[in-house]
């Protein structure tokens, strides 16, 4: 097993030691079903009890498309520590765990077109555990996942796009809603494919000059679908159930045993054809949007024009500062400009 792996299942082992703790003044609750064990405090009793009631049909209905069912209760945990729409799971095996974060998220964030976002969450999460939670067939391995470390051999090899992106694929196939039929995937893709800047199979999983690590969601997702698409139905099923086989194979040998050639490959061929049909679009039908004015690092919210005209406001989000309301100029940059000149001059 590789170090980064070793590391990354460390780090999942701890973070829930500490990281979720309970606060003892807090009053939680629990709602057990079936197959859930959802843990919440007061104050979002309301948004855990319309979650947990629709649990168990979602996972139904996860099982169904991924083709695997396990065994395990998950715990639940629904939290609101950083007021943004989110949520993690940990796929360890005996005890997974999710956690929801009961913040809805604002119309123009990627996660696009959604009519209930308790329900869009639970379904993304939710493909985590049941994928990634598939036991390996290996006796060797089987022992070390008894005994040494309780994680499956999926989080273990596969890259970051395909665990999310598959998420993701099965987000959009369940409800209809999220990233994959929204109009913004769509957007981003042709955009960053018209002007040749989709990120390479490298960059392609944690890259942050890529919407913050966010290609591995969007580029992933219809990267799956297109594999899908040309290979036929259940060939995604074929590549998991040859990574957990009694023979042991890393995620390149399994995608190579499924589409008969390498991931790097394909992805080229599929950032070749998404860039061919990004710039056929362009030519038939041109977009005007006008002329590039200013270019955010990280994420940015919609502008806001001033009702003279003069500035716009807009909100600037980084992953390591707070979010910051920047209100900018319209008039030209003439004495920004001069410095500038001067600092070239020099």
């Amino acid at each position: 097993m590789k170090v980064r792996h070793l590391l990354l299942t460390g780090a999942i082992l701890l973070v829930p030691c500490f990281a979720w703790a309970q606060a003892p003044a807090a009053r939680w609750r629990t709602i057990t079903t079936a197959h859930f064990r959802v843990h919440y405090p007061d104050e979002y009793e309301a948004w855990s009890l319309r979650a947990a009631s629709r649990l168990e049909a979602i996972r139904e209905a996860v099982v169904r498309e991924v083709g695997y069912e396990p065994p395990q209760t998950i715990d639940v945990v629904v939290a609101n520590p950083r007021s943004e729409p989110n949520g993690l799971a940990w796929p360890l095996l005996g005890t997974p765990r999710i956690v929801f974060y009961a913040e809805p998220p604002d119309a123009d964030e990627q996660l696009g077109e959604h009519g209930e976002w308790s329900e869009l969450l639970a379904v993304h999460e939710i493909a985590h555990i049941v994928h990634l939670t598939r036991r390996s067939r290996n006796p060797l391995q089987r022992f070390a996942e008894r005994l040494l470390l309780p994680v499956g051999p999926i989080p273990l090899s596969a890259p970051r796009w395909a665990i999310e992106g598959y998420a993701t694929v099965i987000e959009g196939r369940l409800t209809g809603m999220g990233r994959p039929s929204s109009s913004m995937r769509a957007a981003v893709l042709r955009k960053w494919a018209r002007e040749g800047r989709l990120p390479s199979y490298a960059q392609l999983d944690s890259d942050q000059r890529f919407l913050g690590m966010s290609m591995a969601y969007l580029t992933g997702s219809a990267f799956l679908e297109w594999l899908e698409a040309r290979n036929g139905e259940g060939s995604l099923r074929r590549l998991w159930s040859r990574m957990t086989a009694r023979e042991r194979r890393s995620f390149a040998m399994a995608f190579e045993g499924v589409f008969s050639e390498s991931p790097q490959r394909l992805y080229g061929l599929f950032c070749a054809e998404l860039t061919a049909s990004a710039v056929t679009i362009a030519r038939s039908a041109p977009l005007y949007e006008g002329a590039l004015w200013q270019e955010t690092r990280g994420a940015s919210g919609d502008p806001a024009l001033s009702p003279n005209g003069l500035e716009i406001a807009l909100v600037i989000r980084s992953r390591e500062r707070p979010a910051r309301l920047v209100v900018l100029g319209t008039d030209e940059a003439t004495a920004e400009e001069t410095r500038r000149s001067v600092r070239i001059a020099r």
